[in-house]
This record gives C-alpha cells, sequence and structure tokens, in this order.
C-alpha cells in the first residue's frame, strides 16, 4: 500500500489540473491567511466541488470563528468542528454537516496537521478498518467524527509505514488512488 499511496500522490502532482487547482488555494491561503475573506472559500468550494449550499452564508460564519487563526495553526480538531457546525445552514430541518468542506479549509492553511476527509476516502479506510480490525466497533457515523477519522489516517500511516510522510502526500495519493479504484 506504501508503494501505491506514493505512486498516486506522484500522479497528482504531475497532474496539471490536479495541480493548478492546489497551487491555486495555495496561493489564495497566503494571499489571505487570517479568514476574513470570503472568496478564499467560495474559491475551495468551486475547485474542490465541495457542493456547499449557502456558501455566503458558510463563508460569514468561518469569518465570525473566535481564535480560528490559533486553532488551526494548533492543528486543533475544534478549529475543524467550528467550521463544521454553527453556520445555521440548513437542509428542512436540520443543520448541514459540511466536514469535508471543513476538512479542506483547515488542510489548506495546515496541511501537517488537517488530514482531508471525503466521502470515497471514508468508505474506502472504513472497509479497511473493518476488515483490519483496527477500531473493532467502528461505524460510518464514527468515521464522521474528525478526531476518529483522524485517528483512523494516523492507523494507516502507521500499519503502512506512511509515518514519514505528509498528511497532504497520503490525501494526495489516497484520493486519486481511490477515484480510480471507482471508476473500475
Amino acid at each position: 500500500m506504501r508503494e501505491i499511496i506514493l505512486k498516486y500522490s506522484a500522479l497528482f502532482d504531475q497532474s496539471a489540473d490536479l495541480k493548478t487547482a492546489d497551487e491555486t488555494i495555495n496561493t489564495a491561503v497566503k494571499q489571505w491567511p487570517e479568514h476574513t475573506e470570503i472568496k478564499e472559500v467560495y474559491l475551495i468550494n468551486s475547485i474542490y466541488s465541495t457542493k456547499v449550499f449557502g456558501i455566503y452564508s458558510l463563508a460569514k460564519h468561518i469569518t465570525t470563528i473566535p481564535d480560528l487563526s490559533t486553532l488551526i495553526k494548533n492543528g486543533d480538531v475544534e478549529a475543524v468542528t467550528a467550521i463544521q457546525h454553527g453556520h445555521k445552514i440548513k437542509s428542512k430541518i436540520k443543520e448541514i454537516d459540511f466536514l469535508s468542506f471543513a476538512t479542506k479549509y483547515c488542510s489548506f492553511h495546515n496541511p501537517a496537521s488537517f488530514p482531508i476527509f471525503d466521502n470515497f476516502i471514508e468508505k474506502y479506510l472504513y472497509k479497511m478498518a473493518k476488515k483490519r480490525n483496527w477500531f473493532p466497533k467502528i461505524t460510518h457515523k464514527k468515521m464522521r467524527d474528525y478526531d476518529f477519522f483522524r485517528n483512523v489516517i494516523d492507523k494507516f500511516r502507521k500499519e503502512f509505514n506512511l509515518t514519514n510522510e505528509s498528511y497532504k502526500t497520503i490525501d494526495k495519493g489516497l484520493w486519486l488512488y481511490v477515484r480510480e479504484q471507482n471508476k473500475k
């Protein structure tokens, strides 16, 4: 699995469209590091197709989160939770869970501390964790708890000798690999 992740991460970096998308967001993050620019939120949403409805409301919400810069800088999972919830954007009666977007946002600001949650990756890791009995009581709902998800990623890193690789390398390699597997 180590070789697969490294191979697909390299393929990600060799893909002009994928590399350019990441570079575009990285440029925006450097330009607007303090979480006060709503354009950055629009950019991540459109490039990564996170399907956030009410993007302006979410962007305004992000600009009002107290100490968000500190939370992200410290790799605190509360940064993800603060973006993911509390925005008051609802689907009928329930607030929408923007976990995927929140992890992408935090990851672009601190890639060393925040692996990206993606539905395809979650399903793949869930099956792997079940098969290998990493977490006997694992559920899909539990995988949507970001702290737990990050623990699963860390177990994956350890299991496949990827602890010296960044979350970003694993994100890119795993995402592209799982995407290719889903096409088959």
